[in-house]
């Protein structure tokens, strides 16, 4: 207990009168037992509220004096109250205080010099800052527009090649339309000429390229130009012979027998119908047909 509430106990010799102080104001005597002075009773300090508490007997030789008048009216059961538990700071706001302490003492240490150079530095960086982002957005904004260009032309490019290909689709299919047809045509020209069997020309058809004298493949067709006759090179080269060695020599045609006045010709027609049945002449073959054909050369044609 503190001082203030409570006096320090004295030792008195027996049979001394006590005197308290106090709203009491009263004497009190110690008994005289013969025995050593016991320390005198605690008294309680004088408070502006008066407490009520009753005279008790602790001890033979010890009396507790009560601060009111009416002892004996019963003691009231004073009523427990819990402690109030009051909770410490959490981590976050030992953390934030810690924090505001620094703060403080940094702004305690700083001067105004360092002040005005700290917002100096804040300035400069932020003017740093801002021209980075200004290039920044500069640059992005120049590439968005490239490549909205680059869209834009690979649109106009993918429509180009669209209707290049849509073309190129119709193409294919009148190309198939004109395969199918052909393929048709040929079905019916098969079915239709009795001159073909199996892809070899027909009886009528060798007999119209054979030569009417000697009855072989005309290879080198020759075309007289008065009548239209054609006969091979050999064959109308042994008739003119025989009729030069007539007397008068005789110029006519060996199958309607009418007379010559212009120089036989090649059947160029007839000649590239035969080289497409049979084979073509070789050269050798050519050049011998040339030769043999200058021969018509000696006689005196009209023209």
């Amino acid at each position: 207990m503190s001082s203030r509430g409570v006096l320090k106990p004295q030792l008195y010799p027996p049979g001394a009168s006590l005197r308290t102080t106090g709203p009491l104001n009263r004497t009190v005597s110690a008994p005289n037992t013969g025995k050593a002075a016991h320390p005198a009773p605690m008294l309680a300090a004088a408070k502006p509220t008066v407490t009520k508490k009753r005279t008790q007997q602790v001890a033979d030789d010890v009396i507790v004096i009560s601060d009111t008048e009416d002892e004996r009216s019963p003691k009231k059961a004073a009523k427990l109250v819990p402690p109030v538990q009051v909770k410490g700071p959490t981590q976050r706001e030992r953390a934030l205080q810690a924090e505001n302490e620094n703060l403080r003492r940094m702004l305690s240490r700083a001067n105004p010099q360092s002040i005005d150079k700290a917002k100096n530095l804040k300035r400069a960086f932020e003017a740093e800052r801002d021209e980075e982002h200004r290039k920044l957005r500069s640059a992005l904004e120049a590439r968005i527009r490239q490549l909205e260009t680059k869209v834009e032309r690979g649109d106009s490019r993918l429509e180009v090649i669209t209707k290049q290909r849509d073309e190129i689709q119709t193409r294919l299919e009148e190309a198939d339309n004109h395969v199918q047809t052909l393929t048709s045509q040929n079905d019916e020209l098969r079915h239709a000429a009795p001159d073909w069997v199996d892809g070899e020309p027909s009886e009528a058809i060798k007999e119209a390229l054979e030569c009417p004298v000697c009855f072989d493949t005309q290879r080198f067709p020759y075309m007289m130009v008065d009548c239209g006759h054609s006969f091979c090179l050999v064959c109308l080269c042994e008739h003119l012979s025989t009729g030069l060695a007539k007397e008068p020599p005789v110029l006519e045609c060996p199958g309607c027998r009418s007379r010559l006045l212009h120089r036989p010709r090649e059947n160029f027609a007839l000649k590239s119908v035969i080289s497409s049945i049979y084979s073509a002449p070789t050269h050798d073959e050519e050049t011998a047909v040339k030769m043999q054909a200058e021969w018509f050369d000696t006689f005196r044609w009209v023209s």
